[in-house]
């Protein structure tokens, strides 16, 4: 891990070479991650074109090449620029699942360089909760769910923020198999009012898929009938409640042959 201060020094003496090795690819792709770690996207990116230019077409250069270009394109949101770079790796990688794992490698490191920049926030205003709710987010990316538990036990005074808070939390536990505490810890949380906030709709289906994991059919469709009669386009909300009462209904006929059963016993 290059100690960023020495960052601007290390390409200033790389970008004297280029005169001298002028076809020199993993000299181009040592800048282009240089510039990458300093946010700037469109340097990094041409550095990588100009590096793929000169790399050997199915060697190992190109294949991280092409990786980091991806992500470059992904962080100018040019999307399908990202998307065929991506192709490219998994092309040139004899084993695909190296290709991916190289891919979710290369997200970790962009992840771990986020978080120490948010971490720095917390250090400078720790009393902040966005600082916090930023690296929370970051954290269930990565799925590190314990960490963002550990992270959000605390109010906050904010109702926004608190809202934010208790929500992340109850996606961490979901995700961590954990739906049951879920729905202890949001519950509460659920608006009385008939009209929903975006976050009150946020909060109801959180609550809503812990209720499904915990196959507490009913109670999922009434919250997603809560947002769907303010909305029907949010998310998969409509999908959700005619797959939950398909189950449900599925579930009644399979209770209803048991007694059956059970009455000619």
């Amino acid at each position: 891990e290059i100690d960023p201060r020495f960052i601007d020094d290390i390409m200033s003496r790389l970008e004297k070479l280029l005169p001298i090795q002028p076809k020199d690819a993993e000299l181009y792709l040592l800048i282009g991650q240089l510039y990458l770690r300093k946010n700037d996207y469109n340097k990094a990116g041409s550095y990588f074109a100009a590096g793929i230019k000169n790399a050997r077409p199915h060697g190992t250069i190109a294949l991280d090449i092409f990786l980091y270009l991806g992500y470059t394109y992904l962080l100018l949101n040019k999307p399908d620029k990202a998307y065929t770079n991506f192709q490219r790796v998994k092309e040139l990688s004899k084993d695909i699942n190296i290709s991916y794992a190289r891919i979710k490698e290369f997200t970790l490191n962009r992840n771990k360089i986020e978080e120490e920049k948010i971490r720095l926030k917390m250090k400078n205003s720790p009393n902040a909760t966005m600082p916090i709710l930023a690296l929370a987010e970051l954290l269930l990316q990565n799925g590190d769910y314990e960490r963002i538990v550990q992270l959000l036990q605390f109010k906050s005074k904010n109702n926004t923020m608190e809202l934010k808070r208790i929500n992340l939390l109850g996606r961490a536990l979901i995700a961590d198999n954990k739906s049951e505490i879920a729905i202890k810890k949001l519950e509460s949380y659920i608006p009385s009012n008939k009209n929903l906030s975006g976050l009150g709709q946020e909060l109801c289906y959180t609550l809503a898929i812990a209720y499904e994991k915990c196959n507490k059919l009913e109670k999922a469709i009434g919250l997603l009938k809560r947002i769907a009669s303010q909305d029907t386009n949010i998310k998969d909300v409509m999908k959700r409640i005619k797959r939950l009462y398909h189950n449900l209904a599925y579930q009644r006929l399979q209770r209803c042959i048991v007694l059956e059963d059970i009455t000619h016993i």
